[in-house]
């Protein structure tokens, strides 16, 4: 495959579209890509994002300003570009969402990432959205992105990844959009898998590694109680009332904290974190008898520790729960760069 740039630039430049706190951008920063910009709307998401990438962070509303129009505001040219990524709002296509319909204005987003795709041409586009984006009106949506796509000149597979596959400490399944221009697509190998598969395999020799755990992801923290707070930062209890500290500490590993409350749980030591979202505490730490905390989060979304996050607690918890995990993020950037390289 023949590729865009030349002898002037030593990796291939990378635009972050609906960036948010950047965990895409990292994960292709460690592979070696230079990212150019990240892109957003959300002032606090940014914020981090410029915290630490030293690409710039542009608060722009993708939908106010055309593809060419953007690229003269910000000096950013198709020849600039060779690599597309992004994650376009996907709250209307969750399937926790049972209002999810055609005409949730979020739905629109991924269109317009198209559309940007189709200016730039980059050489390879990466896009994250949730499970939910194919069965949007009987998945006529997602089919018609994808015919977009291949309009504008590229190959395009979908394919739903689970993190922990890929060394994250958590079972998050999202659907990635792939594309390159007129070849075959690759999706990354897993290198990770259950532990009691990993088991069944010892003996024949395999190579793949076990799950990386809650307690994997948590070791070195110091450890704090409830509504303590700690030097490092991000690492704060949640405030919670006794009533709740109670409840933690009745509850087992893996089990439900409330009965009307399915998604909130303790997690268990021993096993990759239930899927990071929303804005609240969410999950209870599995020995203390505690919600998790923002540095907890971020380690399960496998953000290092040197990573810092801007606005108030409920902010930076949504910013992690939003965010693309690095670890997944690094394996993709990995294929990437094999179809820069052919």
């Amino acid at each position: 495959m023949s590729s865009a740039f030349d002898d002037v630039v030593s990796s291939p430049q990378v635009l972050d579209l609906f960036c948010g706190a950047g965990g895409f951008s990292r994960g292709f920063e460690k592979q070696g890509f230079d990212v150019m910009a990240g892109v957003d709307t959300n002032e606090d998401a940014l914020n981090t994002y410029e915290l630490n990438h030293n690409s710039r962070g542009i608060q722009q509303d993708l939908t106010e300003l055309s593809p060419p129009s953007f690229a003269f505001e910000y000096g950013i040219y198709p020849s600039d570009v060779d690599v597309v990524i992004g994650g376009p709002p996907c709250q209307g296509f969750s399937l926790a969402n049972i209002d999810r319909s055609v005409d949730d204005d979020r739905n629109n987003l991924v269109f317009v990432f198209a559309e940007y795709v189709e200016y730039y041409q980059p050489d390879v586009f990466v896009m994250e959205n949730v499970e939910g984006i194919q069965s949007i009106d009987d998945g006529t949506l997602f089919n018609n992105l994808k015919d977009n796509l291949r309009d504008a000149g590229y190959t395009v597979e979908s394919k739903v990844l689970n993190a922990a596959d890929y060394g994250v400490p958590q079972t998050r399944k999202r659907m990635f959009v792939q594309s390159v221009k007129s070849e075959s697509v690759e999706w990354p190998k897993q290198t990770h898998e259950p532990h009691e598969e990993v088991q069944m395999v010892a003996d024949g020799g395999s190579s793949i590694n076990p799950y990386q755990t809650v307690s994997d992801a948590f070791e070195g923290l110091p450890n704090i109680g409830p509504n303590e707070t700690s030097v490092i930062p991000h690492h704060e209890a949640p405030t919670q009332r006794e009533s709740t500290i109670s409840r933690c500490r009745e509850t087992d590993q893996g089990e439900q904290l409330y009965d009307s409350y399915e998604t909130n749980k303790r997690l268990d030591a021993n096993r990759p974190s239930y899927t990071i979202i929303g804005k609240d505490w969410k999950y209870a730490h599995p020995t203390e008898p505690r919600g998790i905390t923002v540095r907890e989060r971020a380690r399960l979304q496998s953000f290092a520790d040197d990573f810092e996050l801007d606005g108030g607690v409920p902010s930076q918890r949504q910013q992690l729960a939003n965010a693309v995990p690095v670890k997944l993020a690094e394996s993709l950037a990995d294929v990437v760069n094999d179809h820069i390289d052919s």
